[in-house]
């Protein structure tokens, strides 16, 4: 199958991110990998389906998430997602150098489901709206803005209680 030119600059523009997340998710280079080559290909034969090209990333990525899915289902083999990998997802890399930090951040993620990891990996990650999200996820936005606000909110209270008792996780 060959793709067009502007297929293969969204292509070229997106295939590392997503991969890179779906690997997150998934911890199987191989799976990721064919994951998000066939992520980029249901992408590619269902364009007419996307209203916003800005949304193409996550778009993307949920579609791969669901090739993940599906595959995981088949196998009925899951793999714990690495939490070390994760920091990417939320900030820039320079943010991390502080070990503590990266070991403070592993622990909070542990405390929210993959559903939640998902929302704020399409929010900080890919950087789409919660209007974008609200649509790629099938949820109505103000319960996207309810969740999202209450996973922070977890989050938030987790990382505050965990300094309270002695800076470690409890």
């Amino acid at each position: 199958m060959s793709i067009s030119k502007p297929e293969q600059i969204l292509f070229e523009e997106h295939y590392s991110k997503v991969f890179k997340s779906v690997y997150l998710y998934c911890k199987d280079f191989h799976i990721a990998e064919d994951a998000t080559q066939e992520a980029f290909l249901k992408a590619f034969d269902n364009i007419n389906q996307l209203r916003d090209v800005k949304s193409f990333p996550g778009w993307v990525y949920v579609i791969a998430l669901n090739v993940v899915k599906k595959e995981f289902n088949r196998n009925k083999k899951i793999t714990e997602l690495n939490f070390e990998d994760y920091q990417n997802i939320f900030s820039n890399q320079d943010e991390f150098k502080n070990i503590e930090l990266k070991e403070d951040l592993k622990l909070l993620l542990k405390h929210i489901s993959p559903e939640e990891r998902k929302m704020l990996n399409l929010y900080y990650g890919f950087g789409l709206s919660l209007k974008e999200i609200a649509v790629l996820t099938d949820t109505n936005i103000s319960t996207l803005k309810v969740k999202m606000h209450r996973t922070r909110q977890k989050l938030k209270k987790k990382a505050i209680n965990d300094v309270v008792l002695t800076g470690e996780e409890k």
